[in-house]
């Protein structure tokens, strides 16, 4: 038996940045019990990557935005990032 959502350990960043990794878990979990094998995910704030982590690892499509550049180089080092700049 899996263990609950409750029991999956989240970062306590004592940092003032607005991001914390959340466990690749949490989004697989979220995604096995909605998306079908094949369907696209979207990600809006897609900061490091892991909900499109765990979407390309279960066999969803992804699409993820991240209008922070600093995370681009997470993004690359998982191996599924395509960039696409636009102009604001």
């Amino acid at each position: 038996m899996e263990p609950s959502l409750l029991d999956i350990e989240f970062c306590r960043s004592k940092t003032k940045r607005p991001h914390c990794n959340v466990p690749e878990e949490l989004p697989r979990r979220l995604i096995k019990m909605f998306a079908f094998v094949g369907d696209t995910i979207l990600d809006p704030f897609a900061g490091s990557g892991t909900t499109n982590l765990a979407a390309k690892n279960l066999g969803r499509n992804s699409v993820g935005y991240e209008i922070n550049s600093d995370f681009i180089s997470s993004h690359q080092t998982k191996n599924f990032l395509q960039i696409k700049k636009t102009s604001r």
